[in-house]
């Protein structure tokens, strides 16, 4: 799965690099916000929304229609409240170290721009797919020595995701943006799904 990974990271650059050297300007993107779980159960019920951070490259194949490159990364933390409700064994002198999730994902985004897509406010559709690496801390709980199975694990898999978002035009070269998705990752198990909500900047090199 890994080389599958670096394969698909070499054919966005391959598909990307081309209108690189064109005359079609680059807008690059860069963005911050906040994701929330939301299924299966077990991840909706003991992780915690968290930060999410991305950034990419995007070049328009028409004045509403964009490709677009993008690398993103989302963090979830472990409830720990949640954690010791479901797990009452545990007791109540012990600690929780660990726990944390978090997604790096490469996609391949197509955006569609709605209406005219120099007006000052342009809602859009957006959606892709790629890779998804999961990583998850390992749960290591003091003063007792105990084994809790939640279902996560550390994995590559293939992604998708689509949403909408509006971006505020504040000049030809400069616009601020506010997105949302939601994302699917095809885990080994039940499918990993989370909701990211991200506020970003958008700017033409």
């Amino acid at each position: 799965m890994k080389q599958t990974m670096i394969v698909t990271i070499i054919l966005f650059t391959v598909i990307l690099v081309p209108f690189a050297h064109s005359r079609n300007e680059p807008v690059l993107y860069l963005n911050v916000g906040a994701s929330a779980p939301t299924a299966p159960e077990t991840f909706s019920e003991h992780w915690q929304r968290n930060f999410n951070l991305g950034g990419g490259i995007g070049f328009h194949l028409s004045p509403n229609l964009i490709l677009q490159g993008y690398v993103a990364r989302n963090n979830f933390t472990l409830d720990e409240d949640k954690f010791f409700t479901d797990y009452p064994q545990l007791g109540e002198s012990v600690s929780i170290d660990g726990g944390e999730l978090k997604f790096l994902t490469v996609f391949g985004d197509l955006k569609a721009v709605l209406g005219p897509s120099k007006a000052r406010l342009a809602p859009y559709l957006i959606g892709g797919g790629g890779f998804s690496k999961q990583y998850f801390t390992d749960i290591s709980i003091s003063g007792k020595r105990i084994t809790v199975e939640l279902g996560i694990a550390s994995e590559t898999t293939f992604a998708v995701a689509f949403g909408a978002g509006m971006d505020i035009n504040l000049s030809d070269n400069f616009a601020l943006f506010i997105e949302g998705r939601y994302t699917i990752g095809f885990t080994e198990n039940e499918s990993i799904k989370y909701v990211p909500v991200k506020i970003g900047l958008g700017f033409k090199l």
